[in-house]
This record gives structure tokens, C-alpha cells and sequence, in this order.
């Protein structure tokens, strides 16, 4: 009888020239023993090896144009809702950790981290629309998890002035007191540690880049045990 090999587990099969039922032999053009063997072979084997490089560029564009734009069809909000339930349920049943996480052993090239650095360097992590998206769905005033009354629309002490600023960033050394950036000097905040916009106490104020300074609006009371040994080592 004449036998045919699974072209992913190389088992060796006997070939049906005629019409096959489940477990019976493979048909004539069957490449696969079962659906296992198919699945795996199509997350392995690149486009390029089975068809081609030429062929299998046309099919990318092709495939690109016909989702791009408005053609996309998560750009109806049915579609996206469903999407985001969907992916939400997988990961929460297939968490990414670990070995599970298809990055797991790896890591970027000293040439990517550096690209990819300076080619997000004063731009915006989405467009005006997806500002616009992001603001409008942003939690407020007692939705926010951080809400303290509005405090922070208090007025600072007259103390903490412009002459006051620059003497901390010069005592700071125009440097981020948490993650060491030396920014430009506009970038650069001062930052009260304990949160009081009266207390202008210069051992109560520091030097923070922007990023950093947003981070210590989360978990205030780690942040103000976080600064005292900083200040006591300035202030010994």
C-alpha cells in the first residue's frame, strides 16, 4: 500500500486515493496528519519559505490595505468592545508570565534601546485623537483614586518663587533626585515632599523631571519615607 509522511511529525501514514473519514488514511493531497499537525506547521514555517519571498510581500500589502484606515474593522466601537472582552478573558486565563510570555530569555539589542530612545524623545505615546480619547475617559475630581479635596488647586506660600526654584535645582545639581536624568532645565520641577504648597521649607523641597514628579502623585506616604534619607545625607 503506499504510504505517505506527516509533513509536521514526519508520521508515516497509509494514502486514501479516494475520500478519507477521521483516523482513516490521508488523502492523496494531504500534508497533515490532523489539525495539531497543521496549526503547528503554520506557526512555524514564514511566509517566505512556503510561497515565497516575492508573493508573500504582495500578500502583506494586500492584506495591510484592506485593514488600514477606515477599512479597519476595530474602528467600529461593536467591534473593538468585542475585541477588548475577548482579549481581556484570554489573558486573564492565559496570564503572559513567565515562560509564557513570548519575550521570556530575551532582550533588545544595545542598537534597539538606543533607537528606540531617541525616536520617542518629545513625542506622544498616541495622536490629538487618542489624547482627546484618553482625556475624556481620564477619572476626576472624586473618581479619582487620588482625590484629597482639591488640594491641589491651593495657592503655594509666597516663599516658593522662581529665585526659591533655581536655588533647589542648583543644590540638586539640575538632576532628577529619583531617576538621576539631567534634563533641560525647563523640563525640571521642584517638588514639595510632604505635599504642603505652604511649607517652602527648602529641606521640604526637590528636584524631579516630569515624569517622576506625575509618579509621586500615586502613594504619597512611600514617597515622603523615600525623600528623607535623601535630605538628611544633603542636610547632614
Amino acid at each position: 500500500m503506499e504510504t505517505k509522511n506527516c509533513e509536521t511529525c514526519n508520521k508515516e501514514l497509509p494514502v486514501c486515493k479516494i475520500g478519507k473519514r477521521k483516523g482513516q488514511p490521508l488523502r492523496s493531497k494531504q500534508r497533515f496528519c490532523s489539525k495539531d499537525c497543521l496549526d503547528k506547521w503554520q506557526r512555524e514555517v514564514m511566509w517566505e519559505d512556503r510561497i515565497g519571498k516575492e508573493r508573500a510581500t504582495e500578500i502583506r500589502c494586500e492584506r495591510s490595505q484592506q485593514s488600514s484606515g477606515d477599512n479597519n474593522p476595530s474602528k467600529n466601537p461593536e467591534v473593538a468592545q468585542k475585541i477588548s472582552k475577548s482579549l481581556s478573558l484570554y489573558l486573564k486565563e492565559n496570564p503572559r508570565i513567565g515562560e509564557k510570555n513570548p519575550f521570556f530569555g530575551k532582550e533588545h539589542t544595545e542598537e534597539y534601546k538606543k533607537w528606540a530612545s531617541e525616536s520617542r524623545k518629545g513625542k506622544w505615546a498616541y495622536d490629538y485623537e487618542g489624547y482627546l480619547k484618553q482625556y475624556q475617559n481620564a477619572p476626576r475630581k472624586e473618581n479619582h483614586p487620588n482625590w484629597k479635596g482639591g488640594s491641589s488647586n491651593g495657592d503655594y506660600d509666597c516663599g516658593f518663587d522662581s529665585v526659591k526654584k533655581a536655588l533647589i535645582k542648583t543644590r540638586d545639581n539640575f538632576v532628577c533626585q529619583i531617576c538621576g536624568c539631567d534634563e533641560n532645565t525647563q523640563l525640571l520641577r521642584v517638588h514639595h515632599i510632604d505635599y504642603d504648597k505652604q511649607n517652602s521649607d527648602e529641606k521640604n523641597l526637590i528636584t524631579l523631571c516630569m515624569s517622576c514628579h506625575s509618579k509621586t502623585n500615586w502613594r504619597r506616604e512611600s514617597w515622603i519615607q523615600f525623600f528623607k534619607p535623601i535630605m538628611e545625607e544633603k542636610y547632614i
